[in-house]
């Protein structure tokens, strides 16, 4: 199914694309057809609160030609931690969501969801993707950043942010590891070290 925002489901390229998918999949749906598949993805996350207690969910991102291999390896992964990982939403633009099923209950558990979300994020960077396509960085994917940027990446990031915010007020904790964050920009205290330094001078 392809839905396109605004006036681009009436360009010509767009037309081209249905049509051809259509033969090839020889089957083109209707209006009630399309609502129906929708209401399926729009019940994704409320379908699987039905599975297990608590959930959570990545937004990984890779290169389009690589969608099977990333979920191929999202399943091992799955197989690896001994839990259920499912993949829903807008996969077709490479944009994976893949949501490790376990009960928050179980502390082995939790840590064993946070771990598997991390090696889907490096299996995304490891075909040429990034870790969040979507929903951004915050604070849940901190570690996750040491998999696209070094250092001295993420030391440059840490001065271009307190130059813009030396009090460190936006945000802070979050986007920037705490290393980089204590080298150069707003900590989880919400003050930067060079600020501090600064204002003790």
């Amino acid at each position: 199914m392809i839905r396109a925002p605004g006036k681009h489901h009436q360009s010509g390229r767009h037309r081209e694309l249905k049509a051809a998918l259509a033969g090839i999949a020889g089957h083109r749906p209707d209006e009630a057809e399309c609502e129906a598949l929708w209401g399926c993805r729009r019940g994704a996350f409320a379908a699987v609160t039905r599975l297990a207690p608590s959930y959570l969910s990545m937004d990984g991102t890779v290169p389009r030609t690589k969608l099977p291999e990333a979920l191929r390896r999202v399943a091992e992964i799955d197989r690896r931690y001994g839990f259920e990982i499912s993949c829903v939403l807008h996969a077709g633009d490479g944009n994976l969501h893949p949501v490790a099923l376990f009960d928050d209950r179980d502390d082995s558990a939790r840590k064993n969801a946070e771990a598997a979300s991390l090696d889907i994020l490096r299996m995304c960077v490891e075909l040429g993707g990034t870790v969040s396509g979507e929903h951004g960085i915050g604070i849940e994917k901190l570690e996750a950043m040491h998999f696209v940027f070094d250092d001295n990446d993420l030391r440059a990031q840490g001065f271009a942010k307190d130059a813009f915010d030396p009090g460190g007020l936006s945000n802070p904790g979050k986007v920037l590891p705490d290393p980089v964050t204590r080298a150069g920009s707003a900590g989880r205290s919400g003050r930067s070290a060079r600020s501090e330094a600064a204002a003790d001078a």
